[in-house]
């Protein structure tokens, strides 16, 4: 796979979606093309460039309002010059706001399921990790992987979330996936760490959420 050339292609996506539909469906063609030999990497390409671009985005309307002169409303005051400005610059703002939610939903667009070349590219994904497919995607989707540095080690809260869905949890766990959670949130459960037993009944019984909701004073008791 050539990475340049996938670069090359998300960024011209990029540049069409919602813009110009049939330029942005022939780059996202070409990406899937190219991409499919090693579609995990693409992803993160893909997801890398959507998310520096709205940063950039953000940053623009961060600037542009920052240096924005608010008129003066005196009379006799010649504002009508700063009042043209500040409706640009917040003109600039809006758009690049409104640029940032449109895009956001961009790598993972389901207008393009149609594609040949998406078919066989998602077909290629799940050929190659047919057990941890789902997990890269939530990964991926909660911009964890940076193609340029090292990310810092995530939370064990966090890591739990992208190794199954809550339905899928309730599914494995349907009588305590309530508890389990409760403990989790609640530091009980920690990466690396044995944590200390819950003494007391009260204490334990707490952490039971449809008991917790019956009883107030056991929200006293956790404190």
């Amino acid at each position: 796979m050539d990475y340049n050339v996938v670069r090359a292609q998300a960024v011209d996506a990029f540049k069409y979606y919602k813009n110009d539909d049939k330029k942005y469906r022939d780059s996202m063609t070409k990406l899937y093309a190219e991409g499919k030999s090693n579609p995990t990497v693409t992803k993160v390409i893909l997801d890398n460039t959507v998310s520096d671009k709205i940063g950039r985005l953000s940053q623009i309307s961060s600037e542009v309002m920052r240096d924005a002169r608010t008129p003066d409303f005196y009379p006799l005051c010649d504002h009508f010059g700063q009042i043209d400005e500040f409706n640009a610059r917040a003109n600039i703002a809006l758009m690049s706001m409104k640029r940032s939610l449109d895009v956001s939903d961009m790598p993972n667009d389901k207008s393009l399921n149609d594609l040949a070349e998406k078919k066989v590219f998602d077909e290629k994904f799940n050929e190659l990790y047919p057990r941890t497919g789902k997990i890269r995607e939530r990964i991926i989707d909660a911009h964890r992987i940076k193609m340029d540095e090292v990310t810092p080690k995530d939370s064990w809260s966090n890591k739990i979330t992208y190794a199954k869905t809550n339905g899928e949890y309730r599914e494995l766990y349907p009588k305590s996936f309530l508890t389990r959670m409760s403990l989790i949130i609640k530091g009980q459960i920690r990466d690396n760490e044995v944590t200390k037993r819950v003494s007391g009944f009260f204490s334990r019984l707490s952490y039971f959420p449809t008991v917790d909701k019956s009883f107030s004073f056991l929200k006293q008791i956790k404190k």
